[in-house]
């Protein structure tokens, strides 16, 4: 993997000296973004409890629909209370949540006294991931995404993959059989009717349905 993804930087240095090849991805070739996914986020995914004992088909392509982020430090990912439309898997850095009773300045230092008299702190690092509640809500014909329930905050630089709400929804409906919670795909489909969120997304390059995995 190492020598294949140093080919590449060599190939598009060789084409471009002044090419950003600290972004890894955007010079990899699809075929070995795929297969990189899978190496670093396999055993994050493995980490989340509802997906401890989940069949290597759907993580695999769970994987293969993640798309890589990149956060600046400070930056607020969630705010508390607001639609969580994504799960975060961090592969670098360090975030923080907290939970405050009033708006939250830098670092979560808030700009009015909290009427609790202290924040509900947890720090995030590389392997660690945010945003589980998504997983019963794509199990579910929900129509509403779930909130955040803590503000998620970068410490330092962040880099990280996100599973989209409509792509785990995608994965869900195409990995009916092997997905092991309350999925009911005729209530799904009743509510693609009527929620753009839920409604069919194209299926991504090397991205096939669970069983040709």
């Amino acid at each position: 993997m190492k020598e294949e993804i140093m080919k590449n930087i060599k190939k598009k240095l060789d084409e471009d000296i002044n090419a950003d090849v600290e972004n890894v991805f955007s010079v990899l070739p699809w075929y070995t973004k795929k297969a990189l996914k899978r190496v670093l986020c396999m055993s994050a995914l493995r980490k989340v409890p509802m997906l401890s004992q989940m069949d290597e088909k759907v993580l695999k392509m769970m994987c293969d629909y993640l798309k890589p982020v990149n956060y600046p430090e400070d930056t607020l990912v969630f705010q508390m209370g607001e639609p969580l439309d994504r799960m975060v898997f961090i592969t670098e850095g360090f975030m923080w949540t907290y939970t405050t009773a009033t708006e939250s300045g830098h670092f979560g230092k808030a700009t009015e006294p909290a009427t609790s008299p202290s924040m509900d702190t947890n720090f995030l690092k590389k392997g660690d991931s945010y945003g589980h509640a998504l997983l019963h809500f794509a199990s579910s014909s929900l129509a509403a995404l779930p909130s955040s329930d803590a503000n998620v905050r970068c410490h330092t630089n962040v880099e990280a993959f996100v599973l989209m709400a409509k792509d785990l929804r995608n994965i869900v409906t195409k990995c009916e059989f092997l997905w092991p919670f309350d999925y009911n795909a005729s209530q799904v489909e009743a509510a693609e009717q009527v929620v753009p969120l839920a409604q069919p997304f194209p299926v991504e390059v090397g991205i096939s349905r669970c069983g040709s995995i």
